[in-house]
């Protein structure tokens, strides 16, 4: 895989508490699944807007972390 000159990609990994987990949000495809990952990726451009440069959040998956 080739990058961009000066081009990064960094993956994280974030508990949502505030929202419960559905099996639905296993599945990419599902509505849950994109409307939760759209919201939660909104919020975090949001968060890095001020930054320059380019930065964009692309959810990958939500999966059930236990109690």
């Amino acid at each position: 895989m080739s990058l961009l000159l000066g081009e990064e990609y960094f993956r994280v990994t974030i508990n949502i508490t505030s929202v419960p987990y559905r099996v639905e949000l296993a599945d990419r495809s599902s509505t849950d699944f994109r409307e939760l990952a759209d919201a939660m990726g909104s919020d975090i451009d949001h968060i890095y807007r001020d930054i320059p440069g380019q930065q964009s959040a692309n959810v990958l998956q939500f999966r059930s972390v236990g109690s």
